[in-house]
């Protein structure tokens, strides 16, 4: 893989839960998944399959259905990622 060259990337920050677990839930009707946390498209494609169940009023498997973790002031501004990704970048620089 040394010499093999990136050409594409993806990066963003999307669907990170506090407790790093994925999650189905609704409000006011309206079913969600969020918290992929770097597993994406397959668990985003399964956890879809449960909500759509879910939604239909079929048996679903309610393994993910628990409530976010909060975080005491947090008040949804992202502003410490910039400082974690550029920490996590150094990391793989250094290969620690």
């Amino acid at each position: 893989m040394a010499e093999t060259k990136v050409t594409h990337s993806w990066g963003g920050f999307i669907a990170f839960s506090f407790d790093h677990m994925p999650h189905i839930a609704d409000k006011d009707g309206i079913h969600y998944i969020g918290g992929c946390c770097g597993s994406g498209v397959a668990m985003m494609s399964y956890l879809g399959d449960i909500a759509a169940r879910k939604a239909l009023g079929h048996a679903y498997d309610p393994t993910f259905e628990v409530p976010f973790k909060r975080q005491p002031f947090y008040t949804g501004d992202p502003w410490f990622m910039p400082a974690i990704i550029a920490t996590l970048e150094l990391r793989d620089r250094l290969r620690v």
